[in-house]
């Protein structure tokens, strides 16, 4: 992964349109605008976090990495903007105070107040990383641990905060549809239910909590001006069914009184008059201000974020709003990684060249159900799957573009009579044929 030396950016986030979530419509944040912070070298190395894991056993890859999505983006060309001075509190009550581009005081009310991200590990994005190859929609999995960077001060000793973190799999990620409010067109993501009055997701398949002081081991950081901090923590998770997401919520309870006005000690040269403790998770946006992302992505790996500029008076959403959206040109996200245990598609044999023809299954498999066939790319290219009977007869003629990595292809086997039958690859020069049974 490349070294990440990163130039902070001053910009916003304008958010307007509608959740539709199980068919009922939620009006979403408006006209939002939240500063994100000052412009700032932050230097760390995720490359220290992701070690080549993956071991090849059997003849089938199997899977246990750390999984870094933002890191993915990168390694397929896209630009990343990282975002400091963030912090997240209950509501917008507090300020933060922030350097305009005349060195001046620049006081904002936080805008945000928990926030996190979905994992998808079929994102076409990962093909690129040999040690995180992306899964099918068949690959059932494990995440076993979730991290993220953080910066977090204490400037009140004595006084003891608190993380709450929300972990949410299988069918308590939320599928919804997003409705721009300028073009009407849709687009698909997922997130969690958002109870503001706790300032946390309702329903998690788990919950933890931090405790946070200027002495935890691993989390006092006295320099704002980088993310050196990481936490990793182990979500007690069982099995995600293949197709199905994980995601996580983090929200920030502080350990002191505060009142309207009271100012968050951050990045900026300037002060206020009270220093309320701050936490940071790091927050990047794809793409940059010259280069706009470019990136498009089917799967729902992105980043929810609850917040509303003015929600001391009670104006919020039912849902965390999805945060790479493409109806902007940047997509938002926290700089989130999940260590994934997965036995992944089988394919035996992989030539010279990364393809290769898996075994079909199940197998045997009923008449009117579905066979699926696994097979590898070495690179992207147009492939064509047919299914003949013994006697040579086509049954099924399947062509689409795929890109280099682990596919899977699912035919029907609807009104086939019982027997043996052939299935063939061919992808470029690639072409290799196996059989299975339909009972």
């Amino acid at each position: 992964m490349k070294s990440l030396f990163t130039k902070m950016f001053v910009t916003g986030i304008i958010a307007a349109g509608a959740v539709v979530a199980n068919g009922q419509e939620v009006q979403s944040t408006d006209n939002y605008e939240q500063k994100m912070g000052d412009q700032k070298e932050v230097p760390f190395g995720a490359e220290e976090l992701l070690r080549s894991n993956a071991s090849k056993k059997l003849g089938k890859l199997e899977v246990e990495e750390w999984y870094n999505y933002q890191g993915a983006l990168s390694e397929n060309g896209e630009g990343v903007t990282y975002f400091t001075g963030n912090s997240i509190w209950p509501d917008s009550t507090a300020v933060q105070i922030f350097s305009d581009d005349n060195g001046n005081p620049y006081p904002n009310h936080v805008g945000t107040h928990a926030l996190g991200q979905v994992f998808d590990p079929t994102s076409e994005h990962f093909n690129l990383i040999p040690e995180t190859p992306s899964l099918s929609r068949f690959n059932n999995h494990t995440v076993d641990s979730v991290g993220f960077f953080y910066k977090y001060m204490n400037a009140n000793p004595g006084v003891v905060d608190t993380l709450v973190i929300g972990i949410y799999n299988n069918a308590d990620v939320i599928g919804l549809t997003y409705t721009s409010s300028t073009s009407g067109q849709q687009w698909r993501s997922a997130s969690f239910r958002y109870n503001q009055s706790k300032n946390a997701g309702y329903s998690p398949t788990k919950t933890i909590k931090i405790p946070l002081s200027e002495s935890t081991e691993d989390f006092y950081n006295t320099s704002l001006a980088s993310f050196s901090g990481f936490i990793t923590f182990e979500t007690g998770l069982g099995q995600t069914n293949g197709g199905s997401l994980t995601g996580y919520t983090v929200s920030y309870v502080p350990g002191m009184a505060w009142q309207f006005g009271d100012t968050i000690v951050n990045d900026s040269s300037v002060q206020g008059a009270t220093k309320l403790n701050s936490f940071m998770p790091l927050v990047v946006r794809q793409g940059t201000v010259q280069n706009p992302a470019f990136l498009t992505d089917t799967s729902m790996s992105h980043g929810v974020f609850a917040y509303s500029f003015i929600k001391y008076s009670e104006r919020a959403t039912e849902y965390f709003y999805p945060g790479n959206l493409t109806t902007t040109p940047a997509r938002t996200h926290v700089y989130s990684m999940y260590k994934l245990k997965s036995l992944n598609v089988g394919v035996d044999e992989i030539n010279a060249n990364g393809y290769g023809l898996g075994n079909a299954y199940p197998n045997p498999v009923s008449t009117n159900a579905e066979v699926n066939i696994p097979f590898t790319l070495g690179h992207g290219s147009t492939v064509n799957i047919e299914m003949f009977d013994l006697v040579g007869k086509s049954i099924t003629n399947v062509t689409s573009n795929r890109s280099a990595g682990n596919h899977v292809e699912t035919l029907s086997t609807n009104n086939l009579k019982p027997g043996i039958y052939l299935y063939t690859i061919t992808a470029g020069e690639y072409t290799a044929s196996k059989k299975f049974t339909v009972k």
